[in-house]
């Protein structure tokens, strides 16, 4: 496995949370694992040993040097990392390598092409139509000059949603793709903490509900546009309050906070910042659903997570999960339009009994198709048919 970053770099959201159950999954599928990644943790380094192997929840990892300028930040540069794919990816079977764009890319399929090693890359919604249109004339002169040679030597490549295998169909790589969904441990969400104590530090009324947000605060999770819809949920239901999760992104959770205090909502919108483990599982236990409205989600880890812990989850129709949701009805998925997204949140509110009976549905389709241990043996499945290597 190469990445540009690995747990516990939690600042990174989903693709951490993700990869790692992967990882840990497929070890206790009897895959033997070796991670190779940088210190990255946003603009910090994570505070862990550098090459040498580290045990992360049973998986050796390797973290390496980035290094800390502005432009190498961003790319993951890493020397140490590039000289260490080409020392060990000879001696593996497989390569799996988790996203596009960063120096860790390069590295792991330059190293997997010269030593004759088949690679899977997983690109995590990079290719999906909002992304190519972010930093669109450097994203097509790097995909000329280099990511398109990269990803046509791939043996494979890895969707976590049908969505993101249509979308990246756009683009004409060669190799194959496949739809795999992300894994998740559901251990923590079978004994989530009592419910009540975020509720009582909210001071959300006893007859008030709590709707969840979790993810970066970055422009495509369209903060504003939940904002907008929400401050017309907020002036049919009184005791209705609103909870936003995450990091700061790109500056989206200062704009969010703004756009709160102008529409006078400070006392019913609640910004919590990152939270993580039994923390963000009392957000789950908590909350009475989850709104995800973002422009593109290749999976939505989150979404996955919220259904895991039987939340009913409201959702726009470019998040990767959206047609799974509305298949076993584990919520509702909505045009990207304020007035639709603000009359099916409002439906939901007032339904004690909708809301239970599509957490429950969640809640099986979670178990049923998310769970690390039966995403795993498929993904094991999946890299044991591969081409055998070249060596």
């Amino acid at each position: 496995m190469v990445s540009a970053y690995y747990k516990p770099a939690s600042i990174y959201g989903g693709p951490v949370r993700s990869v790692s159950a992967l990882c840990e999954g497929l070890m206790q599928s009897n895959a033997q694992v070796t991670v190779l990644t940088t210190n990255a943790n946003g603009a910090e380094a994570l505070t862990v040993p550098t090459q040498q192997p580290v045990n992360v929840d049973g998986v050796p990892v390797y973290y390496y040097p980035r290094l800390a300028s502005r432009l190498a930040g961003s790319y993951f540069y890493s020397p140490r990392l590039r000289q260490a794919c080409r020392e060990n990816i000879r001696k593996q079977d497989v390569v799996y390598i988790c996203g596009t764009w960063t120096y860790a890319m390069l590295a792991g399929a330059t190293a997997a092409l010269e030593a004759g090693i088949p690679f899977v890359v997983s690109p995590r919604g990079s290719f999906m139509t909002w992304s190519m249109r972010q930093k669109r004339l450097k994203k097509r002169v790097y995909l000329a000059l280099l990511e398109r040679r990269l990803m046509n030597g791939a043996a494979a490549i890895h969707c976590t949603s049908s969505l993101e295998q249509q979308q990246l169909g756009t683009w004409g790589f060669r190799p194959p793709s496949v739809v795999l969904p992300n894994g998740l441990d559901l251990t923590p969400f079978g004994r989530l903490p009592e419910r009540g104590k975020l509720r009582r530090a909210l001071s959300v009324p006893a007859d008030g509900t709590l709707s969840l947000f979790v993810g970066r605060l970055h422009q495509e999770k369209r903060l504003d546009l939940m904002i907008e819809a929400f401050a017309m949920v907020a002036r049919i239901m009184l005791n209705a309050h609103l909870l936003i999760v995450g990091p700061e992104g790109d500056g989206s959770g200062k704009k969010a906070q703004k756009q709160v205090h102008e529409l006078g909502l400070s006392q019913r919108v609640h910004f919590a910042g990152l939270l993580t483990g039994m923390d963000l599982l009392q957000a789950y236990a908590d909350t009475d659903l989850q709104v995800l409205l973002s422009h593109r989600e290749s999976f939505a880890m989150v979404v996955a997570e919220a259904m895991a812990a039987d939340l009913p989850v409201l959702v726009t129709e470019q998040v990767g999960l959206a047609a799974e949701v509305a298949k076993a009805g584990a919520g509702f998925c909505v045009a990207a339009d304020k007035e639709k997204i603000a009359g099916a949140w409002v439906e939901m509110l007032l339904s004690p009994e909708l809301r239970q009976e599509m957490g429950r549905k969640g809640g099986n389709l979670a178990r049923r198709q998310f769970a690390s241990e039966v995403v795993a043996a498929q993904m094991f499945k999946f890299l044991s048919s591969l081409p055998a290597s070249k060596r």
